[in-house]
């Protein structure tokens, strides 16, 4: 079982970002258990500090893994669950996602390094 999961998470660490699914429950089943970041994203560019961008929210998770993070996020519990419906809303969109699998320990440095190219 072991030796299962680790390849799986190694073949994840090395393959980078995922691809952009729609943000949906049966997305969410899909989502790596592992440690990461994610970008949660719409197809219209808005303003930001820096140009513009499509991405709407930048999170990760370490030790619950990114999986249970974005159930989280799609049951309302977790704190940017009704700023992003009110996002969502306002610009009548589709949300998407795609994940980044980290090293153990690396999920939030690695985010803070990805949000600093939007501030």
């Amino acid at each position: 079982m072991f030796d299962r999961e680790f390849a799986e998470y190694s073949a994840l660490v090395e393959k980078g970002w995922s691809d952009w699914p729609q943000l949906d429950k049966s997305v969410a089943k899909k989502i790596p258990a592992f440690p990461g970041i994610y970008e949660i994203g719409t197809t219209k560019a808005f303003p930001r500090l820096k140009g513009q961008t499509r991405i709407l929210y930048i999170g990760a998770s370490d030790k619950r893994g990114i999986r249970r993070r974005i159930q989280d996020l799609l049951r309302g519990t977790h704190v940017a669950s009704k700023r992003l419906e009110k996002i969502r809303g306002e610009l009548s969109e589709t949300l998407w996602i795609r994940t980044l699998v980290t090293g153990i320990g690396e999920a939030e440095a690695t985010e803070k390094a990805h949000l600093s190219e939007f501030e």
